[in-house]
């Protein structure tokens, strides 16, 4: 699968062919559509240098969980919520603008 995201970067990179820029904008959407649920791993994966594959990823966990509430991202990515009551208000206070 990487190997795959990987071999179309390298064959688009030096074109200037306007389609072939779109065909890849297509894969990009189609391989995170069917790669989903191991988005995070991907992440992951991606910082061990492969720049474009970070880049995607990043953008596609940031358009998931934009406009989200802490409670539905710790859902949907299956975290914990680890705080005490203590812990969470003394969060609260430090960065208030975070959670506005």
């Amino acid at each position: 699968m990487v190997l795959d995201f990987c071999k179309k970067i390298a064959e688009t990179r030096h074109t200037n062919d306007k389609d072939a820029h779109e065909k890849l904008k297509d894969f990009n959407y189609d391989f995170l559509k069917e790669n989903q649920s191991i988005l995070i791993d991907l992440l992951r994966v991606s910082c061990i240098g492969t720049a474009s594959l970070l880049d995607l990823t990043s953008e596609a966990v940031f358009d998931i969980i934009n406009g989200k509430t802490a409670e539905e991202i710790h859902k949907m990515f299956n975290m914990k919520q680890d705080f005490n009551a203590k812990d969470m208000e003394m969060l609260l206070e430090l960065d208030d603008w975070g959670f506005e």
